[in-house]
C-alpha cells in the first residue's frame, strides 16, 4: 500500500504501460576524415541487419539514423530503433553496437579517440618562453608541516677577469660583498 501523497512526490515510469515498447538510441561518431553519405549508408544497412536478427527488435517501426554535430573529434551521429520491451532494448542496443562497430571497422571507418590539438603563435612556443625567462623550473615546494631549512649555494666566482669599470671581479671580495 503506498499513500497518495508519494505518487504525487515521485516520479513513476511505467515500462510496461500505455505499450511495452521501449525506444533503443545509440550515438556514434567518426572521424572528420570520413564520407558522410558512406557513414549513413552503413548506418542503415546495420539498422536493416539487426532489424531483421533480432526477435527484440519491432521491425514494424523501422530504422532512424541523423547527423547530431561536429564535435570535439568526430562528426556525431545517432541511430535509433524500438525494443518490444524493456529487456529486449538492452539485447537490441548490444546487438546494434558490435554489428556497427564491426561495420564501422571494416570500411576503414574510423571512431576517433578524444584529441585536442592546441595551436599557438610561432612566438608562444616554449623557446620564446624561456627566453623571456617564463619557463623557469620553479624550486621545491615545501610542506605546511616540519620545514627544512634551504641550504642556498654560493654565487659562482667570475674567474676570467674583472667585469666592472673599478677592476673588482664579480665575488672576489669587493666591497659590496658579505
Amino acid at each position: 500500500v503506498v499513500p497518495n501523497n508519494r505518487f504525487a512526490e515521485t516520479i513513476i515510469t511505467n515500462f510496461q504501460r500505455p505499450v511495452p515498447a521501449v525506444n533503443v538510441w545509440l550515438s556514434c561518431g567518426v572521424s572528420y576524415d570520413s564520407d558522410l553519405y558512406e557513414v549513413e549508408r552503413v548506418c542503415r544497412e546495420v539498422m536493416d541487419e539487426v532489424l531483421d536478427t533480432e526477435p527484440s527488435a519491432v521491425k514494424s517501426y523501422g530504422g532512424w539514423f541523423g547527423f547530431d554535430n561536429f564535435g570535439d573529434s568526430n562528426v556525431n551521429f545517432w541511430l535509433f530503433l524500438q525494443a518490444r520491451d524493456r529487456f529486449g532494448s538492452f539485447v537490441v542496443q548490444t546487438a546494434l553496437m558490435q554489428k556497427l562497430h564491426q561495420r564501422l571497422k571494416d570500411n576503414n571507418m574510423v571512431i576517433n579517440y578524444p584529441v585536442r590539438t592546441l595551436q599557438f603563435p610561432q612566438e608562444w612556443g616554449p623557446e620564446s618562453s624561456v627566453a623571456r625567462g617564463v619557463g623557469k623550473p620553479a624550486g621545491r615546494t615545501q610542506s605546511r608541516g616540519h620545514r627544512r631549512p634551504v641550504r642556498r649555494r654560493p654565487p659562482p666566482r667570475e674567474l676570467h677577469g674583472p667585469q666592472e669599470a673599478g677592476g673588482e671581479s664579480a665575488g672576489g671580495g669587493g666591497p659590496e660583498s658579505p
